[in-house]
């Protein structure tokens, strides 16, 4: 059966890509939905078109990209047979993919996938949670390495992403409520003996967030054992600064004058606040929550980031409340991470979480030569690394194709 799945991923490779906003932020289902609105209120189609007209921004590209980046980024689209075989054997032991959908605190339907052993034994369960322009699609890339530790894995589309409900994606601050809904869910599963969030990009503001608003809000809760962040932005403001100042190319080679940028920052706040209730300069600040958190975190920064600066990432650091450590790392803001960064990472998860006994994992071997590819792919020998011919007719989804950013598709 498992040859027979993995074939069949071959022959008919799972179908995915990008749904790109226009210039004022809105994808194909944003224009439908407000043609319909207008239809029912008795709006004429000239009447709405001149209300788009006026409706449209006045400071050109670099003004388009930053209201899309908070609460309409390119949305990844996706055949869910990319996420791999729903069963397959990995070290000797079966396991399966469990699809559920689990509906959030504003009614939406977040889908997720939960890949966990056979034996249903509790063991701890890593949570993955993707950056604003991926899907449950990215935690393909690190499932042998939770599944190597003897872990659960949980990956969802939070809302407005992916195939999950929702217009707007809001960087991780609305997001830390779906966070809370899935750990609720799991924190009730009898098989599930310790929580860890892993997050990238807008997931890894999205666990600052939500350990901040749990710090300050009644309810229930569910503690983590740890958290792993890749890539988290401290403050808007600050990130706005940042990419303005490295993308001079936009304003003719010069930086742009901070009054000017101050208008537009203004301006966003108005216009995001109008379409999805959220004004970014003054919710979009992670660095404010991470006094508040306290569980054991990883924070990674990648040594090519165009977008999260090093001080930034290390001001997130020193304000945060719990023990943690920054780890500088190969590759891109959203690129997979190399061999060695995912080996770091297993060793932190394994310090903080209650790991079942060795004997009830995959064997330590198997694992080290999966760190790289799907639990599902064909590993011949022990220090043989997978051509990328064999690669692709084991595992479709390559590395490349998940890769979050909006620059990637294909």
């Amino acid at each position: 059966l498992d040859d027979y799945a993995l074939c069949d991923l071959a022959e008919s490779p799972p179908a995915f890509g990008w749904e790109s906003p226009d210039a004022q932020g809105r994808t194909a289902a944003d224009r439908k939905n407000d043609r319909r609105q207008a239809e029912l209120q008795g709006e004429s189609r000239e009447e709405a078109l001149r209300r788009e007209k006026a409706s449209a921004p006045l400071f050109g590209g670099f003004y388009d990209a930053l209201v899309a980046a908070v609460v309409r980024p390119p949305r990844f689209e996706y055949d869910p047979r990319l996420l791999g075989p729903s069963s397959f054997s990995f070290g000797g032991r079966r396991y399966h993919r469990h699809d559920i959908i689990i509906e959030n605190e504003r009614g939406l339907r977040l889908h997720g996938s939960h890949w966990r052993s056979c034996d249903e034994e509790r063991c701890p369960c890593v949570v993955f949670g993707h950056a604003n322009s991926a899907s449950r699609a990215q935690a393909c890339h690190y499932l042998s390495l939770v599944l190597g530790l003897g872990c659960s894995l949980f990956a969802f589309d939070c809302a407005g992403s992916g195939l999950s409900d929702g217009a707007f994606v809001t960087l991780g601050y609305r997001e830390a409520r779906d966070v809370r809904c899935v750990l609720e869910w799991l924190s009730k599963r009898k098989d599930v003996s310790a929580l860890a969030l892993w997050g990238q990009s807008m997931g890894a503001a999205a666990a600052l967030y939500y350990q901040g608003f749990a710090a300050q809000e009644s309810g229930v809760w569910p503690s983590l054992s740890c958290v792993v962040l890749d890539s988290p932005y401290s403050d808007f403001t600050e990130l706005a600064a940042h990419v303005a100042s490295e993308r001079k190319a936009v304003f003719g080679g010069f930086s742009l004058p901070k009054f000017v940028l101050d208008l537009l920052l203004a301006s966003l706040d108005a216009s995001v606040d109008a379409r999805a209730g959220l004004r970014p300069t003054q919710h979009l600040s992670p660095v404010k929550h991470a006094p508040h958190c306290d569980a054991p975190a990883l924070f990674v920064r990648a040594r090519r980031d165009p977008l999260i600066a090093q001080e930034h990432v290390e001001s997130l650091a020193k304000k945060y409340k719990g023990p943690r450590t920054l780890a500088l790392v190969e590759g891109s803001h959203s690129s997979p991470r190399d061999v060695d960064a995912r080996r770091f990472v297993a060793r932190f998860l394994a310090r903080h979480l209650p790991l079942p006994p060795i004997a009830k994992r995959p064997p330590s071997a198997t694992a080290e030569r999966h760190l790289q590819c799907a639990p599902w792919s064909r590993v011949r020998t022990e220090f043989a690394t997978p051509s990328p011919k064999s690669r692709s007719r084991s595992m479709p989804p390559q590395p490349s194709s998940l890769d979050s950013s909006p620059a990637s598709p294909r």
